[in-house]
């Protein structure tokens, strides 16, 4: 029998999506002075990053993220980074 591959669910390929826009965190090393925190980079990103006028960040992929980190409290920042740049701090 012949086998037939579905195309993947909506809500798969909407994930896939937002991880690829998501802000991106990295590990700044820490310090005798206190612990190390982390980096989250983004990118403009319409509906998932954009920045305000104030510098503020928001949108689907910093929404995501805040929710981890009130789960988690870490220590951030948010820095805007190319795409380029953003996969080289992640490999």
């Amino acid at each position: 029998p012949r086998m037939h591959r579905s195309s993947p669910p909506v809500h798969l390929c909407l994930g896939l999506i937002i991880l690829l826009c998501a802000p991106a965190p990295s590990l700044a090393q820490g310090d005798d002075l206190g612990p190390a925190h982390l980096i989250v980079t983004t990118r403009e990103a319409p509906p998932f990053a954009m920045q305000a006028e104030d510098g503020s960040w928001q949108g689907i992929s910093i929404e995501f993220w805040e929710q981890i980190a009130r789960e988690l409290h870490p220590q951030y920042e948010y820095r805007e980074l190319p795409l380029g740049e953003m996969l080289q701090g992640v490999a």
